[in-house]
């Protein structure tokens, strides 16, 4: 194992050596290492790298570094004012003890379909920013996925923030799951909504599904429906119903 004190150095680790792994809060990939699901010739510890944690708001964007751990998303209290879906998320992952651990960036690359940060995010146009040896590149949440357990992300890159849109004025969003039991459990269906009004009308909506599909996904067309209109529970259903059918 060997622990990087910056971004830059994790990058170049991950490149010199085939087989190596990014180690976050650990909770899926040494669970993983134990069982045999997966093998690593060496692993690069990411606790050592101060400027991968912690939430910013600059007004227009809020970024959520890699190393952000679940618990402190769940109790971040302009999250849970400005983007609820994503506290709501974070708030039935695991136990406490794997929220404490858990992070952000770990769990998107991990890309367990059933995950349940990843609709929350994709309903706020979530980015995520991504560095290699010589650069750097941004991908909307949306494109991360590529298949159960598998991302975007070459061997030698680096997933380091999340980047979401303030939420505007008159937005509000929310996640909901349905599992087997009431306990810790993984999502047999998790649905994230986003819709913004402007003088009671609709202006976006967004429907984001996860563990139905190989990937988490965004229902295509379901703000069509609503835009320009009042709440109405007929129209309500038309998106419900679309977002049935995806």
């Amino acid at each position: 194992m060997v622990r990087p004190e910056t971004p830059a150095d994790a990058v170049g680790m991950l490149a010199l050596v085939d087989g190596a792994m990014p180690l976050a809060g650990g909770t899926d990939l040494v669970i993983d290492l134990r069982t045999g699901r997966t093998t690593a010739e060496m692993l690069v510890d990411l606790t050592g790298i101060p400027d991968l944690a912690g939430i910013a708001n600059d007004g227009a964007t809020v970024r959520i570094g890699a190393m952000t751990t679940v618990r402190r998303l769940e109790q971040d209290l302009m999250l849970a004012r400005r983007a609820s879906a994503i506290v709501e998320a974070a708030r039935v992952l695991g136990s406490v003890q794997v929220r404490n651990m858990a992070t952000i960036g770990g769990n998107l690359c991990h890309a367990t379909p059933s995950a349940d940060l990843p609709p929350a995010l994709l309903v706020h146009g979530a980015v995520a920013t991504i560095i290699g040896p010589e650069t750097e590149r941004k991908a909307p949440v949306a494109h991360l996925f590529t298949g159960p357990g598998t991302t975007c992300l070459e061997r030698d890159e680096l997933l380091t923030e999340v980047m979401v849109p303030a939420p505007r004025e008159g937005s509000g969003s929310c996640y909901l799951r349905h599992t087997v039991r009431r306990a810790m459990d993984l999502a047999g269906v998790g649905v994230a909504a986003w819709v913004a009004l402007e003088d009671g009308a609709v202006t976006g909506a967004r429907v984001a599904l996860g563990a139905v599909a190989p990937v988490p996904t965004l229902v295509d067309g379901v703000e069509v429906p609503l835009i320009g209109h009042a709440r109405d529970d007929p129209l309500l259903e038309v998106a419900a119903n679309m977002a049935e059918a995806a």
